[in-house]
C-alpha cells in the first residue's frame, strides 16, 4: 500500500487522484494542494490526521473530494468558498467540530455533501455545530448528509431557497442532531424527496408537507405527517417515522424524546428488554444485581448497564456474574447497543436476530460454553468478537467471518478447531489487527498473512502447524509493534531473514524445531522488549544445546542454560536434568550456578 504521495507536486497534468484504503498517514499532504489542475481527489480510508486544512480551497479545479473514513480534526475552512468547480464533497466519518462556513452558500455547483457521522460511538466530542447554512446559492444540491453532528436551531426557512432540483428526488438526512422548531413550509416545493428528522428535538411539522405522497418513498401518502416524524409520545425504531416497511409509530410513555416529534428510542421498551433478560437468565442468582427490576429508577443506575447521554442503553457489561439458562434474543432490539459483554457465565446463547443489532461493535463470549456461531455473520458491524474457551469445533469458520468486514479484533483460542487454516480465505476483512487462535488442533503449513496490513497481534500457539515459517510472513504488516506468537507446533527450518523488517517486535517461537537464526535478526535490539539488545540471539530463542522453560533468556535472572537433549533452538524441556525447575534458585539443588559471565562451577553438597 501506499504510505506517502512526496514528489507528486510535479505531476502538473495530473487530473485525478484515487488513494483509497491505502497507508497514509500525518496530515493533509500540502503537495495535493499543489497539484493545480487536479480534478478528482479520492483518499477514503486512509489513516490521515490532525487539523483540515486550511488552504484547502486552493484547488481551484477540483470537482469531485473523498476524504471518509479518516481522522481529520478542526473545522472545515473558509477558503472552501474558492472550490466554484466543486460537485462532490465528503469528510463523512472524521472527528471534524466547528460551525460550517458561511463561504459553503458560494458552492454553485455543488450537488453532494457529506458531513455525517463526525461523533464517534461511545464519545461525545467532535461533531458540526451551531446553525444549518442556507444553502441558498447551492442550485444543484440534492444529497445533503449531516447526520450524528451538533447542529442547533432551526431549518432555515430559505433552506435550499433557490433549488432547481425541486423536481429530481432530493436526499436530506438532519438526524441524530439538535435541531429544534418547526420543519418550515418552505420544503413544499419539492415534490420527491427522502429526508430523515429522527433523534431531533423538533416541536411541529408544517402541515403542506404532510399532505406530498412522493416524501420518503410513499410513506407520507399513506401515513401523512407521520411518515415525515412519529408525533410526541410515540416513536418508531431506528428512523423515527411510520412507513409501510416497519409499520406506524408505537406509544411510548418514557424515552429521550418523547416529548418531540421524531423519537426512534423508547426507554420504556428497553426497561421491559432487560426484564426479559433478568427473569430468562435466573437474575435472583446473579452476583451482582444492583437496582435490577425496581420500580422509578433508571435502567441506567442498574448494574453493568452504561447508558449514552439520550439515556439509551449502550453497553451490557455482565461478565463472571453467574447468568444461566437462555439470553432472549430481544436483547438485539436494544437500538444503541454497542456492547455486550456476557462473558464467564454458564448460557445458552443464539445469534438469532443478531441483525437487529445495528450498532454492536464489541461482543465478548468467552467461557460460555457456546458450540456453534451459526449466524454471528449477520453482526455487520462488529469490531470486536471474543469466543475464547468454549465448545467450537471443527473447520475454521470462513463464511461467518468473511461477512464482519469490520472486525479488528478476532479469538478463537482454546476451542477445538481443526483442520487447515488458509489466510488467502479469510476475505473482506481487512481492518483485522488481532488474531488469536491458539490451543486449537489447526495443522497444515503455516500461513504467511503476507497481505493483512493492519494485523499487528496473531497468536497461533499450541496447534500443529508445519513446515517453514514463510519468507513473506507478515511482508505487508505496517503497525510499527508487532507481537506474534508460534511458540509450541511443529515448525521447522530457519527464520526468515526477512524478519529484519520488524523493526519492534515480540516473538514467541518456543517449542518448534527451529534450526537457524540469522544473524541480523540477533542485531534488533528494539525487539521482545528490547531484551535482544543486551541478550542477542538468546533473547529471541535458546541455541542448540541450551535450554530453559519459556525457551529464551528474558533477563539476567533466566538464561539458557547446558542441556546435551536440546537439538533445536527454544527448548523447553530437558531429560537428561530433572526439570522440576530451571530458576537459578532451583538450579543450585542440583550444585549448578551459570555465572554472568558464562562460567560454570559445579559444586556437589552433601
Amino acid at each position: 500500500g501506499i504510505k506517502h504521495v512526496d514528489g507528486i507536486k510535479d505531476a502538473h497534468n495530473l487530473k485525478t487522484l484515487h488513494l483509497t484504503k491505502n497507508f497514509m498517514t500525518g496530515t493533509f499532504p500540502n503537495e495535493i494542494i499543489e497539484l493545480q489542475n487536479l480534478e478528482e481527489l479520492y483518499l477514503n480510508q486512509n489513516r490521515l490526521s490532525g487539523t483540515f486544512p486550511q488552504n484547502f480551497g486552493e484547488m481551484k479545479s477540483l470537482k469531485f473530494a473523498y476524504l471518509l473514513a479518516n481522522d481529520f480534526t478542526g473545522s472545515l475552512p473558509a477558503s472552501i468558498g474558492d472550490l466554484s468547480n466543486l460537485e462532490i464533497f465528503t469528510v463523512a466519518g472524521n472527528h471534524m467540530s466547528g460551525k460550517l462556513p458561511k463561504s459553503m452558500n458560494k458552492l454553485t455547483n455543488l450537488k453532494t455533501l457529506s458531513l455525517r457521522e463526525q461523533i464517534r460511538l461511545g464519545e461525545t466530542e467532535g461533531g458540526f455545530e451551531g446553525p444549518l447554512l442556507s444553502f441558498t446559492d447551492c442550485k444543484f444540491l440534492d444529497k445533503i448528509y449531516l447526520e450524528l453532528n451538533k447542529f442547533t436551531g432551526t431549518i432555515p426557512s430559505n433552506f435550499l431557497g433557490h433549488s432547481k432540483m425541486t423536481d429530481s428526488l432530493m436526499e436530506i438526512a438532519l438526524n441524530g442532531n439538535e435541531l429544534s422548531g418547526v420543519v418550515p413550509a418552505t420544503l413544499s416545493q419539492f415534490t420527491k424527496m427522502e429526508i430523515d428528522l429522527s433523534g431531533n428535538k423538533f416541536e411541529s411539522v408544517a402541515d403542506e408537507l404532510c399532505q406530498i405522497d412522493g416524501w420518503n418513498d410513499g410513506d407520507v401518502g399513506v401515513y401523512g405527517c407521520k411518515g415525515i416524524m412519529c408525533l410526541p409520545s410515540t416513536y418508531q425504531e431506528e428512523i423515527g417515522r411510520a412507513s409501510m416497511a416497519k409499520g406506524d409509530c408505537s406509544p411510548c410513555a418514557e424515552g429521550p424524546f418523547k416529548d418531540f416529534f421524531g423519537a426512534s428510542v423508547c426507554t420504556t421498551v428497553e426497561r421491559d428488554i432487560l426484564k426479559k433478560l433478568y427473569q430468562k437468565s435466573g437474575g435472583d442468582k446473579w452476583w451482582s444485581k444492583e437496582n435490577w427490576m425496581a420500580d422509578g429508577v433508571s435502567v441506567c443506575t442498574w448494574h453493568g448497564i452504561t447508558c449514552d447521554e439520550d439515556n439509551s442503553v449502550q453497553a451490557i457489561l455482565l461478565g463472571s456474574n453467574n447468568i444461566s439458562g437462555d439470553i432472549p434474543t430481544e436483547i438485539f432490539q436494544l437500538p444503541n447497543l454497542s456492547s455486550l459483554w456476557l462473558y464467564s457465565n454458564p448460557i445458552n446463547f443464539s445469534f438469532d436476530g443478531i441483525e437487529e443489532a445495528k450498532n454492536l461493535k464489541s461482543l465478548l463470549l468467552d467461557s460460555t460454553g457456546l458450540e456453534s456461531i451459526k449466524g454471528v455473520g449477520k453482526a455487520k458491524t462488529l469490531v470486536e468478537l471474543d469466543l475464547r474457551f468454549n465448545k467450537l469445533s471443527g473447520n475454521f469458520p470462513y463464511e461467518e467471518i468473511n461477512k464482519l468486514k469490520s472486525l479488528a479484533s478476532l479469538a478463537l483460542s482454546d476451542n477445538d478447531f481443526t483442520g487447515s487454516f488458509e489466510s488467502s480465505r479469510l476475505k473482506n476483512v481487512d481492518e483485522l489487527m488481532k488474531l488469536r487462535m491458539s490451543a486449537n488442533r489447526f495443522s497444515g503449513k503455516l500461513p504467511n498473512f503476507a497481505n493483512y496490513h493492519h494485523l499487528r497481534t496473531l497468536d497461533l500457539s499450541s496447534n500443529r502447524f508445519t513446515g517453514d515459517i514463510p519468507s513473506s510472513f507478515m511482508r505487508d504488516c505496517d503497525s510499527p509493534d508487532v507481537e506474534i506468537d508460534l511458540s509450541s507446533n511443529l515448525l521447522e527450518g530457519g527464520l526468515p531473514n526477512e524478519f529484519t523488517n520488524f523493526d519492534t517486535l515480540t516473538i514467541y517461537l518456543r517449542d518448534n524445531k527451529i534450526s537457524d537464526i540469522p544473524a541480523s535478526l540477533c542485531e534488533k535490539d528494539n525487539w521482545n522488549d528490547k531484551s535482544v539488545g543486551k541478550f542477542n540471539c538468546d533473547a529471541i530463542l535458546c541455541p542448540p544445546g541450551k535450554w530453559n522453560e519459556i525457551g529464551r533468556q528474558g533477563s539476567m535472572e533466566s538464561p539458557c542454560v547446558p542441556c546435551k537433549d536440546a537439538d533445536f533452538y527454544g527448548t523447553v524441556n530437558c531429560n537428561s536434568i530433572s526439570a522440576r525447575s530451571t530458576s537459578a534458585a532451583s538450579l543450585l539443588r542440583f550444585g549448578v550456578v551459570w555465572s554472568t559471565f558464562g562460567a560454570l562451577v559445579v559444586n556437589f553438597f552433601l
